[in-house]
């Protein structure tokens, strides 16, 4: 059985003498309704932000994953992920592997708003080049569907293409086959 990589044990600390939630990273944090969290504004500064915030928790789980005694697989970021995206309340995230391609599906039984959108794409971008940082990523939101919200990692100029494909009315599954089919 694989170790967890994440502990939700302490990771926010409620200093209620000076008015502030920390995070373990020292993040400072708001407990916000998520309707507020809606009316995010989905621009570059959004973006630049979560990339930041992606860094933070990346380079936290690559510090744990160094420290397993099992070599680590992607049970180990499907569990931080999940984790993460959980005790922020943003929904429960599934890590799914479909071929070379490697998708994060949020589910969260509500409609995100662009914003929202943008942070979790910037968030995911951040966190995986912390994790593989001699790759760049792009994360793509592809759907949304009754099984939540799925994103795609990917390098730039497949994300391109992929964005090609579904505009011309290719399926999110079927523009990921096209894409291993041409060795991206």
């Amino acid at each position: 059985m694989t170790q967890s990589a994440f502990d939700a044990t302490g990771f926010f600390r409620f200093d209620l003498a000076n008015g502030s939630i920390i995070s373990r990273e020292g993040e400072q944090l708001a407990l916000i309704p998520v309707d507020l969290l809606d009316a995010l504004e989905p621009g570059e500064k959004t973006r630049q932000r979560s990339i930041a915030f992606g860094k933070t928790h990346g380079k936290r789980f690559s510090e744990i994953i160094a420290g397993l005694t099992e070599p680590p697989g992607v049970e180990n970021l499907a569990d931080y992920l999940g984790g993460l995206t959980a005790v922020f309340g943003l929904g429960r995230s599934v890590v799914e592997i479909r071929g070379n391609a490697i998708l994060f599906r949020l589910i969260s039984g509500r409609k995100m708003s662009d914003g929202v959108v943008t942070l979790l794409t910037g968030f995911l971008a951040g966190f995986m080049s912390e994790i593989e940082p001699e790759t760049t990523f792009e994360i793509l939101h592809m759907q949304t569907d009754d099984d939540g919200d799925l994103f795609w990692a990917g390098n730039p100029k497949a994300i391109e293409q992929v964005k090609d494909w579904l505009a011309d009315g290719v399926k999110p599954m079927e523009a990921l086959w096209l894409l291993s089919e041409e060795g991206r």
